[in-house]
């Protein structure tokens, strides 16, 4: 797994498998096929169908889940966008806003 630490203007694309423990003023893009491991902080999390995230640091704003998330970390609100959606709040997780 790739690891980035870095402070991102903008958003970010993964494609691959990522460990993000950086800062993101933007959505963080998880493509189908990519994992996603984010330790750092983003605005938005987008995961699509057939994507996965474990979300430990802290989303500020929506995650958007088409895929599979694991959130043991601090988000806004979740939102599951298909059927497919699967989303598990681990025991220290915190949803500051909706889980729709």
């Amino acid at each position: 797994m790739h690891t980035r630490n870095d402070e991102i203007d903008g958003g970010l694309l993964v494609e691959g498998e990522l460990e993000f423990a950086g800062f993101t003023t933007g959505t963080v893009h998880v493509t189908a096929g990519a994992t996603l491991l984010l330790t750092g902080t983003a605005a938005d999390l987008l995961i699509e169908p057939g994507g996965r995230a474990i979300v430990r640091g802290t989303v500020s704003g929506a995650v958007m889940n088409g895929g599979k998330v694991e959130i043991h970390g601090m988000v806004g609100n979740v939102v599951d966008t298909g059927p497919a959606a699967s989303t598990q709040l681990m025991p220290n997780a915190v949803v500051r806003g909706n889980l729709l």
